[in-house]
């Protein structure tokens, strides 16, 4: 199928659109940037988001400046300026980063706020001062906001996806453990429902509000009805380029990659359960990559490992530990099929866009974002969560049909070329920006 055919294809999906022909420039009018979030460095999606970010209009003439909590890793070369004011966590009520981020927004004259991972109300309250020239753009990044929990997802239902609007139910579903919890050691209190519904309530104060996908601003609409039209839709970019090389075609076995938290609602047990169903007839390569959040979940992962590898020898397993960003796209590259067997609402596929850039075929769980990226029997396939049968005759499909393992990787290399560029993503970015403009 050539690459005519497959645009006619995209071209019938709602909702894409293609970027040939678009000037790169963006945010018209806006000199400077200030992004404010709990963390600075490469922690996670949202530090890489900022920094990514920051080099990109750096490259357009305009400047971006940083105020995080704490420091996780490298920060990037890209920033004006950086400040560290310490702990911008949830209802620290730490007046004296109050003042120091007070002083650095009037000393700097920001055209543009980001708020980010900051989830402190008097924070929040200092940026929107009377006066003020600056637009405030609130990131949604995950399910803060709308779930106690921050994973939105149900143990005592056959789809984990909760979409239950954030209200006294969810303290009384927690206290019953019908809800998988982030941090299981913590007992979340009527305080705790109420500070949520605050930052709700303070939402709506914001300029906009920005989400990852339709189904992120799906839920936040469930809570926020009347900010509809306040809510909008910005898809993290994928700027590294896309390898033209599809995965090696020398290898004597085929590979699959898990890369993701080593935690129970990443579902790497589903993974580990499915490939104990299947037999093969050659060797089979299992790379698991990500951090470990979860020691006793981990040690349970190792039985499973354990059991597979003497259900059947041909079966190879390797832990690399958590790669780094250069480390993450080799074991992209050198994968043929990327799990994501995920047991959460995924408010973006971070993995999904980054495998389909490096030419991996990939199979996931139908929930969250992922839908975003995969595009069934296009892009990807999508499995019913929590099912290890449906995920191992998924795996058996395409290890045995390696045209349309090459098919799903040209076309999901493209929805990423056309769709998710940087070009796109800063042209949303530069419409939703002249809607909210206060100067």
């Amino acid at each position: 199928m050539q690459w005519t055919e497959k645009q006619h294809e995209f071209e019938g999906i709602e909702g894409l659109r293609f970027g040939q022909g678009r000037p790169s420039a963006a945010l018209r009018g806006v000199r400077s940037v200030l992004h404010i979030n709990d963390h600075g460095g490469q922690l996670g999606s949202t530090e890489q988001y900022i920094d990514s970010t920051s080099k990109a209009l750096l490259s357009i003439g305009i400047e971006s400046h940083l105020i995080y909590g704490q420091l996780c890793g490298k920060l990037g070369h890209t920033f004006r300026s950086t400040q560290c004011v310490g702990a911008l966590s949830q209802n620290r009520d730490n007046a004296e980063a109050f003042k120091q981020i007070s002083r650095a927004v009037r000393a700097l004259a920001p055209d543009l706020v980001f708020v980010h991972n900051i989830f402190d109300i008097g924070i929040l309250e200092a940026l929107l001062s009377p006066g003020r020239k600056y637009s405030l753009l609130w990131f949604i990044h995950d399910h803060h906001l709308t779930c106690l929990s921050e994973l939105r997802a149900r143990l005592d239902t056959v789809n984990p996806e909760c979409r239950t609007p954030l209200s006294e139910k969810c303290l009384s579903n927690l206290k019953l453990g019908y809800c998988i919890q982030k941090h299981k050691e913590r007992e979340y209190l009527g305080e705790d429902l109420l500070s949520r519904l605050d930052l709700l309530r303070f939402a709506k104060r914001a300029d906009a509000l920005i989400v990852p996908s339709q189904f992120m601003r799906g839920l936040l609409i469930r809570n926020l009805s009347e900010l509809k039209s306040k809510i909008h839709v910005l898809p993290h970019p994928v700027s590294r380029p896309v390898r033209e090389i599809l995965p090696s075609a020398n290898r004597d076995y085929p590979s699959l990659l898990f890369n993701g938290r080593i935690a129970f609602e990443k579902g790497l047990h589903i993974a580990l359960e499915a490939l104990m169903r299947l037999e093969f007839s050659q060797e089979l390569l299992f790379t698991i990559a990500g951090p470990v959040q979860d020691e006793r979940y981990w040690a349970h992962c190792k039985k499973l490992i354990h059991k597979a590898k003497q259900l059947n020898p041909r079966l190879i397993l390797h832990y690399v530990g958590n790669p780094d960003e250069t480390q993450s796209e080799e074991l992209y590259r050198k994968a043929d099929i990327v799990l994501l067997p995920s047991l959460w609402s995924e408010p973006h596929g971070k993995v999904c866009a980054e495998a389909l850039a490096h030419g991996a075929a990939i199979i996931a769980s139908n929930v969250g974002d992922l839908a975003t990226w995969i595009i069934p029997d296009k892009t990807g396939v999508l499995v019913r969560p929590k099912s290890s049968s449906t995920l191992a005759r998924a795996i058996k499909q395409l290890l045995e049909d390696a045209n349309l393992r090459r098919e799903l990787v040209l076309f999901g290399r493209e929805l990423i070329r056309v769709r998710f560029t940087e070009t796109e993503h800063f042209w949303a970015l530069d419409e939703i920006v002249r809607r909210s403009r206060r100067i």
